[in-house]
């Protein structure tokens, strides 16, 4: 799964490990050595884990986890992992386990598993590539093709159309222009703005969002969006919010 920050990548691969008892969820550190996250996917299964363990043993303890067991393991923040890391895991869990591997990343986990297979250090992903059955790559289809955009005008009013607050047409516009525009912070600029608008007086008392107050908001939240996405409206006096007591 490729996406840009933002795109529901993480939210996705989280309900879904909340809804299947068999689907592991593990979230990678980019400090993390390759035994870290071995650990931490022993951790998830329910396995224990020793102490600055080392690779092998690593490998043998998340082997033992996972012997005879149903698991899906969802590998989430694998941009940094590099060739090798991508390698291990394959041999690791999908071939001496049987465990689908689905990993959520940017574009650079996409560039690195394109990587010319010539490249030192790469020769390894040609088991990878071929054992590879898809990619699902949220920037593409955020821009939309012959079947239109991933965030239709219908999408964004179910997503952010709640408790009796209504989107005006160009507030949807402007949201959809986000969650299609790279580096604006999508969906979570979208979320973080529509959770704020619904403490703001104005938006409480005329029951409903247009697109100059998102701008407003995205503004004064500084949020990415305001530096991806330009406005020309000059309205920039701040939002009042409800005190909550």
């Amino acid at each position: 799964m490729i996406g840009d920050a933002g795109s529901g990548k993480s939210a996705c691969l989280r309900a879904f490990a909340q809804a299947d008892k068999a689907a592991v969820y593990v979230c990678h550190d980019s400090a993390q050595k390759i035994t870290g996250l071995l650990d931490a996917i022993t951790r998830a299964s329910g396995g224990d884990v020793a102490v600055n363990s080392s690779l092998s043993l690593a490998r043998a303890r998340l082997a033992e986890v996972l012997k005879h067991k149903r698991r899906i393991v969802f590998v989430d923040e694998a941009s940094s992992l590099r060739a090798k890391d991508l390698d291990k895991l394959r041999g690791l869990l999908c071939v001496k386990c049987g465990c689908p591997l689905i990993l959520a990343g940017n574009n650079d986990l996409l560039r690195t598993i394109r990587e010319n297979s010539d490249k030192a250090g790469y020769a390894c992903l040609d088991q990878f590539n071929s054992r590879l059955i898809g990619v699902l790559n949220f920037d593409e289809l955020a821009v939309g093709g012959d079947g239109g955009p991933l965030y239709s005008a219908e999408d964004i009013r179910r997503l952010y159309e709640y408790g009796g607050i209504r989107l005006t047409p160009d507030a949807v516009d402007v949201l959809g222009r986000i969650c299609r525009t790279p580096h604006s912070g999508k969906l979570r600029t979208c979320c973080d703005v529509i959770r704020a608008l619904h403490s703001a007086t104005q938006v409480i008392d005329g029951g409903q969002i247009d697109a100059a107050l998102i701008w407003r908001a995205i503004g004064q939240l500084g949020l990415p969006a305001a530096e991806w996405l330009p406005s020309v409206c000059g309205d920039s006096a701040p939002l009042r919010r409800v005190k909550v007591v």
